[in-house]
């Protein structure tokens, strides 16, 4: 929820982290694309929702994929 990504934002030391979400629209999926329909929903929703991009940007925390880390 927004209230753990403030958190987070608020006690993510210097550096690179992770975060492993899998955001994602589910309008073109079923349960048997992938069994967190829900979750995929839910984690975009937050990571849209404006109180935690603010968060996140006043930490000074981007996201990005995992492929963007060099990692």
């Amino acid at each position: 929820d927004v209230a753990t990504i403030e958190q987070l934002a608020k006690n993510c030391p210097p550096g690179i982290g992770e975060l492993m979400v899998h955001p994602g629209y589910v309008h073109d999926l079923t349960s048997a694309d992938t069994r967190l329909l829900q979750a995929r929903a839910a984690e975009m929703e937050v990571l849209c929702d404006p109180r935690a991009r603010a968060a996140l940007s006043a930490a000074n925390i981007r996201l990005a994929r995992y492929g963007e880390t060099g990692g």
